[in-house]
């Protein structure tokens, strides 16, 4: 069924709302009323927004469905899991001298959202060294992972192609997937039946079972200079105390940035909470964030559109956090390579309207404010 154009960009809205308040504490709807019923309740689950929306109806006295508190019940089990199998990993990682990162959700967890609020991941993002792939692919099989196709209906796992298999365009491995007995998960069987079924989860005589998913990377992406990954690193602490590494916060946020804006851009995908990731990396790590790193990365690679639109709407919902002089170096100007991949503002498109050009550049000037 084709929905109401209007009623779903005005859920889409709701969801930025959500996001921003989870990450900010301001309401962008102030006194304008919505109601959590199933349409919005689903755009939740699509968006991978489900707890937030959770979380900021409750505070403004909304009704919250059963099934969307269940929803965040559901993925702070699989985040305390798959935090708890991580530990076994990267001290096994560790005890044969391989260094590891966490990158994307992990990190975000542990470094820019409230502890409480369960941030939905169904995977767990971890960055190698590409010297340490085949060591990583040796222990992650002696711990039980497979890397190929999901059966759901024999709660197995076909094996495909191995690290043995990458080429040097490719920036991490095939997924590592072990199933798992989560017995935590058994009373919320029919609502992952309902509203998760495109997830990893499985059933067997009433049992629920979970495949977990570590990717591997040995790179950000193709063509990224190692030096501009892995320098200026920052310690991270897994919630059991072991000890690991995290991307420099301005690598954090070149990085998320850009994908975030390439993926609504191109993808056309729910991605509402990827750029809610971008404001909760802003509005936590803006006073650790090296504004100058991110300029020459930004050169570097010609990412001026992605990050100027980012980052001129981070300012715009949080505030100038972003410092004017890094929004007027990322603007593009008309030389080719500073239009690079400029498919306009991704706002619109994020918001459900038509873009009716492929670039329309904010009207942000050094002398406005946002």
């Amino acid at each position: 069924m084709i929905p109401n154009p209007a009623r779903w960009r005005m859920d889409l809205n709701v969801l930025l709302a959500a996001g921003v308040w989870c990450v900010a504490g301001h309401d962008l709807l102030g006194s304008a009323d919505f109601v959590v019923d199933d349409s919005l309740h689903r755009e939740a689950v699509r968006h991978k927004m489900s707890p937030m929306l959770h979380r900021y109806s409750a505070q403004r006295s909304e009704i919250v469905p059963e099934a969307l508190s269940a929803i965040s019940d559901v993925f702070a089990i699989v985040s305390s899991d798959l935090f708890l199998s991580a530990d076994c990993i990267i001290r096994g990682l560790q005890g044969r001298n391989v260094e590891t990162a966490l990158i994307k959700g992990p990190d975000l967890i542990l470094t820019c959202y409230d502890s409480a609020l369960p941030r939905i991941i169904n995977d767990f993002d971890v960055l190698i060294r590409p010297e340490d792939v085949h060591t990583t692919s040796t222990i992650m099989r002696q711990l039980g992972y497979r890397q190929g196709r999901l059966l759901r209906d024999n709660l197995s796992i076909e094996e495909g192609p191995d690290a043995a298999s990458q080429t040097p365009q490719d920036y991490e491995l095939a997924p590592f997937l072990k199933i798992q007995r989560v017995p935590h998960l058994d009373p919320y069987l029919n609502v992952i039946h309902t509203y998760l079924p495109e997830y990893s989860f499985m059933e067997r005589d009433g049992e629920a079972y979970y495949a977990q998913e570590f990717d591997m990377h040995f790179n950000l992406a193709a063509d990224i200079e190692l030096s501009d990954v892995w320098t200026n690193a920052r310690s991270l602490t897994l919630p059991s105390g072991t000890a690991t590494l995290g991307l420099a916060p301005s690598t954090c946020l070149w990085f998320l940035a850009s994908r975030a804006y390439h993926q609504i851009m191109l993808d056309c995908q729910g991605s509402i909470r990827m750029f809610v990731d971008v404001l909760a990396i802003v509005r936590r790590l803006h006073e650790k964030i090296d504004w100058d790193a991110l300029c020459t990365v930004t050169r570097k690679y010609g990412l001026y559109p992605s990050l100027f639109y980012m980052l001129a709407h981070c300012n715009e919902f949080l505030g100038p956090l972003v410092p004017e002089q890094v929004l007027s170096f990322c603007r593009p100007g008309m030389d080719t390579r500073e239009r690079y991949h400029d498919w306009g503002d991704f706002i619109p498109k994020l918001l459900g309207f038509v873009q009716l050009s492929s670039a329309l550049p904010l009207q942000l000037h050094s002398d406005s404010s946002i």
